[in-house]
């Protein structure tokens, strides 16, 4: 008896399905997409352009700011430029009401393909303070000379300074963003190292992000890693290629015990990963599984649709969970007629 299942492959074309859907409903762009849909399936190009598109849509997750309520965490030493305090009350209340930020983000949040390095190094995003649509990108907020620099976290917003855009290697910024918030900063310093003997000039900086380069930052007599988790050879971001790799590594692990399950039933069936709950699309750097409900589908090979699934769920709701192997301690189970 045989089981045929692939739910790394399932999985990943109900992603890149996502970036073909999003890129359309908001009109931005994408090479990379484009040139994945139009390479003859199966050659070793297909391979090596699906990888990318996956690898590029996580980035742009990553780049793109989940909508949802967040606390605007206080910052006494913030000072707002007269000139964008209408923007920035504004801004304040999209916050706080988990209004879409994405026309605040940077006008090249329109290109699918670029790589941020302030965002890949630091792990700051940036935000336009206008009023009104800008003319020239209908979609986003006009732009503005000075901007906010900020940590959004899934929960929490940092607000660090308002800067001259562009402004993006200066280290001063950083150093402000620790010592106004440093237990952000804990997890990524490196105890037990007191200083580097090279540091990083801020005229290199934005050279080195693009050459993939990092650099560990001292500050005082203290030491971190990049805050964004830093810039991969290729430019990419390494926070958004470790959560993919996650996601792949999880749902392999996922895999052994369906196989087994059915191994020892002597069943022969195909087993299909499909979304149930399209509207609940994770954010990049979380398992995509716990944040939408799947369902590993027992599709009859001589029948369609399929007759029993498996649904993923977040709760510990499975009625024999005694039968079970330990992953489906998550899971509830339907059988559909």
């Amino acid at each position: 008896m045989a089981v045929a299942m692939d739910l790394v492959r399932d999985w990943e074309d109900i992603q890149l399905d996502d970036f073909r859907q999003f890129i359309t409903t908001w009109g931005f762009e994408s090479n990379v997409l484009d040139q994945y849909l139009h390479t003859t399936l199966g050659t070793k190009k297909w391979s090596e352009r699906r990888e990318e598109a996956l690898m590029t849509w996580f980035n742009y997750q990553r780049r793109r700011i989940p909508p949802q309520p967040r606390r605007l965490v206080s910052n006494p030493r913030l000072v707002c430029p007269p000139e964008v305090a209408q923007g920035w009350a504004m801004l304040q209340q999209e916050i706080m009401h988990g209004i879409d930020l994405t026309p605040r983000l940077s006008r090249k949040i329109e290109n699918a393909d670029y790589n941020d390095g302030l965002l890949n190094d630091w792990g700051f995003q940036h935000f336009h303070l206008g009023t009104s649509a800008d003319p020239k990108h209908p979609k986003l907020v006009q732009g503005t000379c000075m901007v906010l620099l900020a940590i959004v976290d899934p929960l929490e917003f940092y607000p660090i300074d308002f800067v001259k855009h562009g402004a993006w290697a200066n280290r001063s910024i950083l150093e402000k963003a620790i010592s106004t918030f440093p237990r952000r900063f804990d997890r990524y310093r490196l105890n037990g190292i007191l200083g580097v003997e090279n540091t990083c000039e801020d005229n290199n900086r934005s050279e080195m992000r693009k050459c993939g380069v990092n650099s560990i930052i001292s500050i005082g007599d203290k030491c971190y890693l990049p805050p964004g988790m830093g810039v991969s050879t290729a430019g990419t971001s390494i926070a958004a290629t470790y959560a993919l790799d996650q996601c792949r590594q999880q749902l392999n692990q996922l895999e052994k015990p369906i196989r087994d399950l059915f191994d020892a039933q002597h069943s022969s069936v195909v087993i299909k990963l499909v979304r149930i709950s399209p509207n609940k699309c994770s954010s990049c750097g979380k398992l995509t599984i716990q944040e939408c409900d799947y369902a590993i589908m027992l599709v009859n090979p001589s029948s369609c649709p399929p007759s029993k699934g498996l649904i993923l769920t977040n709760e510990r709701t499975f009625p024999d969970s005694d039968d079970m192997p330990s992953p489906f301690l998550n899971c509830s189970r339907t059988d559909k007629k």
